[in-house]
């Protein structure tokens, strides 16, 4: 699974506040990769053709494996009964795109991929999907909930906003069993994330990075915090984002733990 700037740009939002609404996706077939731009200029286009809508099972995954994946239900498309592509006797599709919107050449494309077996295609075929042929997986930083929440996206679902966030220190990945540190004078700080700092953007293309845009200063411990390996980015109660850090860190009252502007950055692609 390729996630395109368009999805990137909706996650981003949806982390600083911003919702996408649910809406029909659509499943299309294409002989070029679309890239991270989502290109449409390859897609099938036999007179019969017309895109699926996009028919997804649940998010599933396997406990501390710190990954989230979908499968396909069974997609099947209309039969070739007229002319091919460049009136070739045969033609190999190798990639697919999910879209926003049904008519051939519009909508944003949110996510692309290669099929490990393209389809070799003929008159009077019909090009199907079985069920289990693609499989998307989002891994990485994110906090398992908003896996779920991006592949639900691609289900068709609303992309919930995840705003009023705050930031912790722990002791270990707190995804799998990681400590929040505790002692004298230790909280979550709040934290303002945005894809621009002034007029400049984080990210290239903008929208597709976000980071925090003032000072987070967690003040010195009034005792022993104990050991900083891990920084977690939270939703209310829900972990956002994970980012370890490169050299652990005993925090005590000598340590004034702080983040400075930019230094707490996401992207998705």
């Amino acid at each position: 699974m390729v996630a395109t700037t368009a999805l990137s740009i909706r996650v981003m939002n949806a982390i600083v506040g911003i919702a996408s609404p649910a809406q029909v996706l659509w499943l299309g077939l294409f002989t070029r990769n679309p890239g991270l731009e989502g290109d449409q200029s390859s897609e099938v286009n036999y007179g019969s053709y017309v895109r699926q809508p996009a028919l997804f099972q649940l998010p599933t995954g396997i406990p501390d494996s710190l990954e989230r994946t979908m499968l396909n239900n069974t997609m099947t498309f209309p039969r070739i009964t007229s002319a091919l592509m460049g009136n070739l006797d045969t033609f190999e599709i190798r990639f697919f795109g999910i879209m926003t919107s049904q008519a051939l050449g519009s909508g944003d494309m949110l996510v692309t991929g290669e099929f490990i077996n393209p389809l070799i295609l003929q008159i009077n075929d019909s090009p199907t999907l079985l069920a289990g042929d693609i499989a998307l997986r989002v891994s990485g930083t994110f906090g398992m909930t908003i896996m779920d929440d991006i592949l639900n996206h691609i289900r068709g679902q609303a992309l919930p906003s995840r705003g009023n966030l705050q930031v912790g220190l722990f002791d270990g990945d707190p995804r799998i069993n990681g400590t929040e540190l505790s002692g004298g004078g230790y909280f979550k700080q709040n934290i303002t994330m945005s894809d621009r700092l002034g007029a400049t953007p984080w990210g290239d293309p903008p929208g597709t990075e976000i980071a925090n845009i003032a000072l987070v200063d967690f003040r010195f411990p009034q005792g022993n915090w104990g050991i900083w390996s891990h920084t977690a980015l939270y939703s209310g109660t829900t972990i956002v984002d994970v980012a370890p850090r490169g050299i652990s860190r005993l925090l005590n009252q000598q340590i004034n733990p702080r983040i400075p502007p930019g230094g707490y950055k996401m992207r998705f692609i």
